[in-house]
């Protein structure tokens, strides 16, 4: 252990009390033993600031910082500023991590002096599914760009914090939205476009707890709306640090104002009045005003996105008829 740096490992807890002594014991035990854990309690109403105080006893390494509900956001902030060590890793208080997950990360992350290494992350409904897994699996090497065209195509790389590990050095002074129903989007793009390389390996080390609290598990919501904000937000950055992948980010960000605005149609009665659908329509008429959008499709997608354009609302209803796009 004294030639490991120390890595700060932080979990923003709230109304988890089912599931907090599992995801907490998950890091505890890890095989990677100079680890500073800090529990972030966001105010929670249950027994998990008991249970945040009581592993704080029985484990030195771990802090415990009480403080007022302010939101996942907040809670991540808080735990960032707080962070003593030379790289970072979160993970959410309803969630577990394999064993090996911080050694074996750390070790890729030496060996190719990267700034980021990222792991796939599987999804479970009962931690009777999870196996520790051993194997090596194949290593791909990125630089920024590469990792966020990856990022922006929604392929091998995600916008979820938990299952990798960085360098204090790329996340600085970046921070998580407060009031963001999906403050990752906002946050992921930024820290990447900061690295000089980017690991990604196969291996499986964070296990995804879905149960009915879980955000993954909730039917539609209009708080799902913020992404758009953050895919705008993207494709500034992109278009002034990576314009190569203009038209990837483009496509992201149009795609993303067509399938919210078909669900709207679709979940009309979150949306009786049309507020939110012409604030999507405002979007779009923002991105084709400034971008020639169809040269960015081609085959039957360019049809949709012509159609979609002149005829939203239609074009909405009869992919909604045939599930197009879900």
């Amino acid at each position: 252990m004294t030639n490991d740096s120390l890595i700060s490992v932080i979990i923003p807890v709230y109304k988890t009390e089912k599931y907090l002594d599992k995801c907490v014991s998950s890091v505890v035990n890890q095989t990677y033993r100079n680890l500073e854990i800090i529990l972030v309690d966001d105010g929670s109403p249950d027994r998990c600031p008991e249970i945040c105080d009581e592993w704080a006893k029985k484990d030195s390494r771990i802090r415990v910082i009480h403080k007022e509900n302010g939101g996942a956001a907040d809670a991540k902030n808080t735990g960032l500023d707080a962070a003593t060590g030379d790289y970072i890793a979160l993970v959410d208080s309803d969630d577990i991590i394999a064993p090996e997950m911080y050694r074996s990360l750390y070790d890729i992350m030496v060996s190719y002096n990267a700034d980021i290494v990222d792991s796939l992350i599987k999804k479970i409904e009962s931690y009777d599914e999870v196996k520790s897994d051993l194997r090596t699996y194949s290593i791909k090497v990125y630089t920024a760009e590469e990792a966020l065209s990856l990022l922006i195509h929604d392929k091998t790389v995600r916008q979820t914090p938990v299952n990798k590990l960085y360098k204090r050095s790329v996340i600085s002074d970046i921070r998580f939205p407060k009031g963001k129903y999906i403050d990752d989007e906002y946050w992921t793009y930024k820290v990447i476009g900061k690295t000089a390389k980017y690991v990604f390996t196969e291996d499986v080390f964070y296990y995804y707890l879905q149960h009915s609290e879980s955000a993954m598990c909730r039917d539609y919501s209009l708080k799902r709306l913020d992404v758009l904000d953050a895919l705008e937000e993207r494709l500034e950055y992109v278009s002034t640090n990576y314009t190569d992948l203009i038209p990837d980010a483009v496509r992201s960000y149009f795609g993303s104002c067509r399938f919210h605005f078909q669900m709207l149609c679709f979940y009309n009665d979150l949306d009786h009045d049309k507020k939110y659908r012409k604030g999507i329509l405002v979007r779009i008429s923002r991105i084709v005003s400034r971008y020639n959008v169809e040269t960015f499709y081609h085959g039957k997608q360019k049809i949709w996105t012509k159609s979609f354009i002149k005829a939203p609302y239609l074009t909405s209803r009869i992919r909604n008829i045939f599930k197009i796009g879900w």
